[in-house]
């Protein structure tokens, strides 16, 4: 079965809320300083946020991924009887944040080194944002609750139900598929247990002033962030529908919020551009201007939760809802309920009066007339005293969201005035660095015309100078081989001389050798001829002649003549 309720307070609730208000405006005052350890005061109120502080902009450390984190129980895969109703989670989450908006964090704290914000609305509801490596981790918890019924990652958003997991979205706002969700089951646990623990930390570890430079540099991916959500709600038909569906009562309901944080946001924004001059502006957490916004109690919207893995539905308790599901008669989130998410009060959102009550059980006795008449007189004085009140409270809330308007409406032509000339000025910057980044261009396009000129320069003055070097080693070799030419030249004469030279003396001695042959000869032949007389008879002794005689032999003819 599926319920539709929407449930209008009566003028008791009206008083409660403003009473709850009052007490928590009293809190306001105290515990502002820039790190506090309070944790809720007597109303059950979360306890007061810190003003922003100054000081440098600081490097932001990552949490890990959830790879990294460490390991834990897979929780318990569920979904909701009705398909139209599993963008309930990340619609819910979307409208915390447009009510959130611009304003930056109320406080900040450690958490094993990482420094998550937090964000907490006027019904005790909650966002911790925490930085890592590719974007934001976001957690998001229904009023008093301490663990999420969302939690998102750059790449996926986990919806969860009393730490079950209802449906998992991907980064473009596709639903998964059952098996994709048994897939990521096992991240999810780790997140929610990394989800159980901040919220933990969040109230119990000591609370430190966020510094207004880092909201200032950071702030604009978590609007990016947001801005993806609303983007994703118009292109999907189904949650565009559920959007629809449900839009006015998301309005109503974070309306007092969304104005509070968008005046936050403003004053941020005037301190900002004065350098952070003068204090830092209030803290946006704070009893909301009107009670509207403060008592409207949201109605249980979408279906229930279906059974385990996606098999054999099962219901939820008649008064429950997607996100959490009141169990025992009543509700698990303290009473301070949102819109999809459970109704805050008994059956169709009656209000026990206790005075009723008592008035019940005295009828009857003996005075039985006199006493229902007093009743009677009691109960029309009572309504028209609750009458006055309430036409006294709509007075007063009609009043007060006359001049909350006009104060909007001056803030946002006042915004409106300041963002023009935030973007006059960034784009006479841009036109600037545009500029500054031409002209550099130039610079340096006539820097390497220049180095290229240089470089052809030296290129062809080290080719001349090889080129001279060529060309003087050429002629060294040249005159060196003429040189080694007129050596041999100069040898060759002296050979030829020393050749002429040997050629001569050879001659003269050949002559030399040939003319004292011929006078051997001569010699021989004279000795022989003497021999020869001298053996014929001569009586000179042998080989003696008497001068001017020759021997001469008988038989033999003259002698010869006398050379």
């Amino acid at each position: 079965m599926k319920h539709k309720l929407l449930i209008r307070p009566s003028a008791a609730v009206l008083v409660v809320a403003l009473s709850s208000m009052a007490l928590y405006a009293c809190g306001q005052n105290n515990g502002q300083s820039a790190t506090s350890n309070t944790t809720a005061d007597a109303s059950g109120a979360a306890a007061p946020a810190l003003p922003l502080t100054t000081g440098a902009e600081t490097a932001p450390v990552y949490a890990p991924a959830a790879s990294a984190l460490p390991a834990a129980a897979r929780p318990k895969i569920v979904r909701v009887a009705s398909q139209a109703d599993q963008y309930a989670y990340v619609d819910q989450a979307s409208s915390m944040g447009s009510a959130l908006g611009h304003a930056p964090p109320d406080y900040g704290f450690d958490y094993d080194g990482v420094h998550p914000w937090v964000w907490r609305t006027h019904n005790n509801a909650a966002r911790l944002v925490e930085p890592t490596s590719g974007g934001y981790r976001y957690y998001f918890y229904q009023p008093g609750a301490s663990q999420p019924y969302l939690i998102r990652d750059p790449q996926y958003s986990y919806g969860f139900n009393n730490g079950e997991l209802v449906v998992v979205y991907d980064a473009r706002g596709n639903i998964l598929p059952p098996q994709y969700m048994d897939q990521q089951a096992d991240y999810a646990g780790r997140y929610l247990a990394r989800a159980r623990a901040l919220y933990q930390a969040s109230l119990n570890s000591q609370r430190r002033a966020v510094i207004a430079a880092n909201w200032a540099a950071r702030s604009a991916q978590i609007d990016e962030q947001q801005a993806e959500w609303d983007q994703q709600q118009s292109q999907y038909s189904a949650w565009q529908e559920y959007h629809q569906q449900h839009e006015a009562e998301q309005q109503a309901y974070w309306q007092g919020e969304h104005d509070q944080r968008a005046a936050s946001a403003q004053q941020f924004n005037q301190w900002h551009d004065n350098g952070y001059q003068g204090p830092p502006p209030p803290p946006a957490y704070g009893a909301i201007a009107g009670a509207a916004g403060a008592a409207l109690v949201g109605g249980a919207i979408g279906g229930y939760l279906g059974g385990r893995d996606h098999h054999d539905d099962r219901n939820a308790p008649p008064n429950g809802g997607p996100g959490y599901p009141q169990q025992n008669g009543g509700p698990q989130n303290g009473g301070r309920n949102e819109p999809g998410f459970g109704n805050g009060g008994g059956q169709n959102g009656a209000v026990n009066d206790p005075r009723r009550g008592d008035f019940n059980q005295r009828q009857g006795g003996g005075a039985q007339g006199d006493q229902a008449a007093a009743i009677a007189q009691a109960r029309q004085q009572q309504s028209q005293a609750d009458a006055a009140r309430q036409a006294q409270l709509q007075q007063q809330a009609k009043a007060e969201a006359t001049a909350r308007e006009q104060a909007i409406a001056q803030g946002r032509t006042q915004q409106a005035a300041a963002d023009a000339a935030k973007q006059a000025d960034a784009q006479r910057q841009a036109q600037a660095l545009q500029g500054a980044r031409n002209q550099q261009a130039r610079a340096d396009a006539a820097a390497q015309a220049q180095a290229r000129a240089q470089s052809q320069a030296q290129a062809q003055s080290q080719a001349q100078a090889q080129e001279q070097s060529r060309d003087a080693a050429r002629n060294q070799a040249r005159d060196a081989a003429r040189a080694q030419l007129q050596e041999a030249g100069r040898a060759q004469a002296q050979a030829g001389a020393q050749l002429q030279a040997h050629q001569q003396q050879a001659a003269e001695a050949a002559s030399a050798a040939h003319a004292n042959q011929a006078q051997a000869a001569q010699a021989q032949a004279e000795a022989a001829r003497k021999a020869q007389a001298a053996a014929a008879g001569h009586p000179h002794p042998e080989g003696q002649h008497a001068p001017g005689e020759h021997g001469h032999h008988p038989g033999e003819g003259p002698p010869p003549a006398q050379q």
